[in-house]
């Protein structure tokens, strides 16, 4: 899969097996609340293009379901090996934040980030795309190929044949945080914003807790879920665009397979996609459905309204796409101030 955060393969699988086991529970019985989504969300006319489309409303129900159904789905044989899972206790989760470098691409990144390769390059003479390999540190060379190796075994870059790259290979460190892998892509000339792209830089924490609060106050039963998109910390599951070509701390070149976050307005072409996909269905959820980059807040006036819109953006986002959502870094049928206690690298 090539996510790198520690844990995160672990946390994955045992997230399939908790849908799978849950969609056997809820079917042990007579329950039409698959068919029900499938209803709300107007797949109808899908079904008999797409066989996929059904199968897809019962994982997106099975997945919202466990925190819906949660003490009837652990007191059940299904559910007997999640037991101590902490995907279940939200509160406790939330205080455990994600080991996760920024997702920021490089327009944005602070200075201080580069500060170190800068003075390398200046001391050696270098540009930003000159070779690295006689001067780059151990340490930095260490953090650089445990990363490529990595993501090259998973199949998100591959080697390229071009004689020119847009960036190179790094290893820095943000503020409590050890080395990590960068692409510095500075060399490449501005990028130009295009007149389809939102910043999504203003749809921070305060924008989510601001939202959520403002229709707390309108609706006295309000509950909601901040659902996030899968993402690994080097890369989106978007593809690539072929403009991402990298030098390693070796000389060898790679290309993305999918968009690393390092790449100029990669959250901006994230932030895209996702709205795109949720104002396909802006007719159903009208603005009770809000995207900031890759996370979405769903507001139900209670919480069977937040179960149905919760069910309904999860297939939204999972049918015949790549992408999934991250039920480790989301949180489902929660009140407005439990969003306001979290951690702001939650909502970021």
């Amino acid at each position: 899969m090539g996510d790198l955060e520690p844990g995160g393969l672990g946390r994955y699988m045992e997230h399939k097996s908790m849908v799978t086991a849950m969609d056997k529970f809820v079917m042990s019985d007579i329950n039409t609340g698959p068919f029900e989504l499938c209803k709300f969300m107007h797949m109808a006319p899908l079904i008999q293009s797409e066989r996929r489309i059904v199968d897809e409303a019962f994982q997106a129900y099975a997945a919202i379901a466990l925190f819906y159904q949660t003490e009837e789905f652990l007191a059940s044989e299904h559910g007997l090996p999640f037991r101590s899972s902490l995907l279940f206790d939200q509160e406790e989760r939330a205080k455990r934040t994600p080991d996760r470098r920024s997702h920021v691409s490089n327009p944005y990144m602070p200075a201080e980030l580069w500060r170190d390769r800068d003075e390398l390059l200046r001391r050696n003479q270098r540009s930003k795309l000159d070779p690295v390999y006689d001067i780059y540190p151990i340490e930095w060379r260490k953090r650089i190929r445990t990363v490529v190796i990595s993501l090259y075994k998973a199949g998100i870059i591959q080697s390229a044949y071009t004689p020119q790259v847009k960036g190179v290979a790094t290893a820095a460190a943000e503020p409590n945080r050890a080395l990590d892998f960068y692409l510095d892509f500075r060399a490449q000339s501005r990028p130009k914003f295009k007149a389809v792209l939102a910043d999504p830089t203003p749809l921070n924490r305060d924008y989510i807790v601001k939202a959520a609060n403002k229709f707390a106050a309108q609706h006295g039963s309000a509950r909601f879920s901040a659902l996030r998109m899968w993402s690994a910390p080097h890369f989106y599951p978007m593809e690539a665009s072929g403009n991402e070509t990298f030098a390693d701390d070796s000389g060898r070149y790679w290309d993305w397979r999918y968009m690393p976050k390092d790449s100029p307005l990669s959250e901006w072409n994230t932030h895209k996609i996702v709205s795109d996909i949720m104002d396909k269905y802006r007719p159903i959820w009208s603005d009770q459905v809000r995207v900031a980059r890759d996370l979405i807040l769903v507001m139900g006036k209670d919480a069977d309204e937040c179960r149905r819109l919760s069910e309904g953006v999860t297939w939204a986002t999972q049918t015949r796409k790549m992408y999934e959502m991250d039920f480790w870094r989301s949180f489902v049928n929660v009140d407005a101030g439990f969003l306001e206690r979290l951690h702001p690298v939650w909502l970021s």
